[in-house]
């Protein structure tokens, strides 16, 4: 989802528009496929499916993204996941359901994730996981509406593929540190290829996620928790996401999160209890775009179940 065609599109066309940001994503990679979330540290499943049964509960997620929320067809992403540990705790199971939409172009993927866990000392767990996914991509050409009556360029139907994939991610994590490294999307699909007529094609590439994070106690009322990704895809530059929240009387979070040359982000949530929070992230754009977009906002639920008759004793912020 990158900002550069939007800015130098925006007043032009919608088909140009289309066009020069199809251009883009297709040479910076994995852009439209894998959607970016403020709340990045809360659904690390999306990125790593090491990450399966780490909430040491059943976990279910639920997020809302509306990027640019002023500009007509800006993406909008709905994501859900869910995971558990088993087999005494020695392996996590999982997936999750992505909805992302962009203009005419939707994607729709269901992930299924497994991941087996060792123990390293007295709480440290290292876990190393396995994604396969089911993803549906369509663009509808036909919706758009052309100045020409006849256009040369694009096609005058709709494009679909169903197409698999497979991710790989390794997660370590002790109630004070965790690291992650992970490619969730293992092999390039090409969506629209174009010809001597047709000169963009439409491709995810593979990228790469390094996360890692940490908790601290400044005292009983108030904790601080840190944490950093950075995603590398082949011919785009590097994505670095750096934040930090703090914990009131474990119950109000708030934090901040910086995106390189892209935005600053608000982070705001409340824990109800050992099981459910709620939160909402807004994202003040300071690329180009801000003078188009008033920004981003996400809004974020998750509950814990105690599935197997133990209690959750501790919040889970990891």
């Amino acid at each position: 989802m990158t900002t550069t065609s939007y800015l130098i599109h925006y007043k032009m066309n919608y088909k140009y528009l289309l066009i020069n940001l199809f251009l883009l994503t297709s040479l910076m990679g994995q852009a439209q496929s894998l959607p970016q979330f403020s709340n990045y540290r809360f659904n690390k499943l999306a990125y790593n499916p090491g990450y399966a049964g780490s909430k040491e509960a059943l976990s279910v997620t639920s997020i809302y993204r509306n990027q640019w929320a002023a500009i007509t067809g800006a993406p909008k992403t709905i994501h859900v996941q869910v995971h558990a540990p088993f087999l005494n705790r020695k392996c996590g199971i999982g997936f999750s359901i992505t909805s992302d939409k962009i203009g005419v172009e939707e994607q729709s993927s269901l992930d299924a994730v497994y991941a087996y866990r060792l123990s390293l000392g007295e709480t440290g767990k290292l876990s190393f996981g396995l994604s396969a996914r089911l993803e549906y991509t369509s663009v509808g050409w036909n919706r758009l509406q052309l100045t020409d009556v006849v256009d040369d360029v694009l096609p005058d139907v709709s494009t679909s593929l169903l197409h698999p994939n497979f991710g790989a991610g390794i997660y370590y994590a002790t109630p004070q540190f965790y690291l992650g490294i992970s490619a969730p999307n293992l092999l390039k699909t090409t969506i629209f290829r174009g010809d001597s007529n047709n000169p963009f094609t439409i491709a995810n590439d593979r990228t790469y996620y390094l996360m890692t994070g940490g908790y601290f106690k400044i005292s009983k009322q108030v904790k601080i928790l840190p944490s950093a990704m950075i995603s590398l895809t082949n011919n785009a530059p590097v994505k670095l996401d750096m934040g930090v929240n703090f914990i009131f009387f474990d119950a109000f979070w708030i934090g901040g999160n910086y995106r390189f040359a892209d935005s600053f982000d608000a982070l705001v949530q409340y824990q109800f209890n050992k099981q459910l929070r709620i939160g909402v992230a807004l994202d003040f754009t300071t690329s180009e775009l801000s003078s188009y977009t008033r920004g981003s906002y996400e809004l974020m639920a998750e509950y814990l179940f105690s599935f197997d008759g133990n209690k959750i004793s501790n919040i889970r912020f990891f």
